[in-house]
């Protein structure tokens, strides 16, 4: 198992802000996202191999500033 990961802040303050306007639209959603990004993290630490990069992928990823949510 790998140490626990590091979260960017402007990542948690992301998922805050979509957890709160889920909660808004519905009572309970916001809380059901923290559910499933704690069941992947989660995933993903306890399997770090079990999702290889794409093959040929040669560069950081690109992450948008401004999520869709």
């Amino acid at each position: 198992m790998t140490a626990p990961h590091a979260e960017h802040p402007e990542a948690g303050a992301g998922l805050f802000a979509a957890a709160e306007r889920l909660e808004q639209a519905e009572p309970g959603l916001g809380h059901a996202l923290f559910a499933v990004v704690r069941e992947a993290i989660d995933a993903i630490e306890q399997y770090p191999d079990g999702w290889p990069p794409f093959p040929g992928w040669d560069r950081e990823p690109v992450v948008s500033a401004h999520g869709a949510l």
